[in-house]
């Protein structure tokens, strides 16, 4: 299993849009894959640091109880109001949904979102950029 994650590499717009909106806000990681496994992901990600990378063996819960999403909130002494949450996989968004997140639904495939609305539906992290630079305030 290991060896498919050598192969695995991130979208294009990646390393780009990360690296842009690092300068505009915080950027949390947080997975439910293995500790090694995350790490090896961000690695590929060309020098880029989150400023927080957390897993669900760290955490000792997993998306989409709140619980997971809570811990990386209090490791980050952050707030539900404090976040705009992205992620891929449907179930995730609507574990943050459900605590009153703003959310982000990263669409690549222009699947059908089931039963739950998102702030936003994005088909890339430029679009993430974009959404950062049009929002009033500080974001840091």
């Amino acid at each position: 299993m290991i060896d498919l994650w050598y192969d695995v590499q991130p979208f294009p717009d990646s390393i780009p849009a990360l690296n842009k909106q690092k300068e505009m806000t915080k950027i949390l990681i947080f997975s439910n894959v293995e500790t090694r496994y995350l790490d090896m992901m961000v690695n590929k990600l060309g020098g880029f640091k989150p400023d927080f990378m957390g897993t669900m063996e760290q955490a000792r819960a997993s998306k989409p109880s709140p619980r997971a999403y809570y811990w990386v909130l209090e490791k980050n002494n952050l707030e539900v109001k404090d976040v705009l949450y992205c992620a891929r996989p449907q179930w995730d968004v609507q574990g943050a949904l459900a605590l009153g997140m703003k959310t982000a639904w990263l669409n690549r495939a222009q699947e059908k979102l089931e039963g739950v609305k998102t702030d936003y539906e994005v088909k890339d992290l430029h679009e993430i950029t974009q959404i950062l630079e049009s929002s009033p305030g500080p974001h840091k």
